[in-house]
């Protein structure tokens, strides 16, 4: 059977959202991350998936508006996102933009956002005292995103994604906030042995 693999991207508010996200895959998964620089946007691909029936994929991506800046490192602290033509040694990360063509074009296709799409894929929960407390504590292995519209928040983990609805956001709860969300579809194809060839 044929994989399909669907890719959600969250666009991002600002660069300390996205050094939140790169903060929290770290712990996910402590390997070095990539950053990719196209069309005035910074991209992260996560290392977290979700693995659905019939060999389903649903992979994470987060990108940010910088307009047109020539910078060469995301430079990232705790709460703080900056660009730079060199590396800070000062601060907590630097991380090095590759620069791309075609990132989200070849061999993939956008389709029209649901967002029933999203509860097909995650738990619905409602989220009690004891959920946030769980969420506030320090050093969790998951991606917390919240939209700018509120009312909701993402967790996003190893094979775990789910959707707390929140009546009241606590003052202690830091999300990085997204203000779109864009899906799409890998296109794959069935290879032959003339490809290896």
């Amino acid at each position: 059977m044929a994989e399909k693999i669907y890719l959600l991207i969250f666009e991002l508010e600002t660069l300390a959202d996205l050094c939140r996200v790169l903060y929290w895959d770290f712990l996910i998964a402590p390997s070095p991350k990539l950053l990719f620089g196209e069309d005035n946007k910074l991209f992260f691909f996560s290392s977290c998936y979700i693995q659905g029936r019939k060999s389903y994929y649903l992979c994470f991506g987060f990108s940010v508006y910088v307009g047109d800046d020539r910078s060469k490192y995301l430079i990232c602290y705790e709460d703080e996102g900056s660009l730079s033509m060199s590396p800070n040694e000062k601060a907590p990360a630097s991380l090095y933009i590759f620069k791309t063509r075609n990132l989200l074009k070849k061999g993939i296709r956008e389709i029209n956002y649901d967002d029933n799409f999203l509860l097909n894929w995650a738990y619905l929960l409602e989220a009690n005292e004891q959920i946030i407390e769980y969420m506030t504590v320090g050093n969790k292995k998951r991606i917390l995103l919240m939209p700018t519209s509120a009312g909701y928040i993402l967790s996003i983990g190893k094979n775990d994604f789910r959707i707390y609805r929140l009546n009241d956001i606590p003052t202690r709860l830091t999300a990085a906030l997204f203000h779109a969300v864009k899906l799409y579809e890998v296109v794959s194809h069935q290879h032959s042995n003339s490809d290896y060839q």
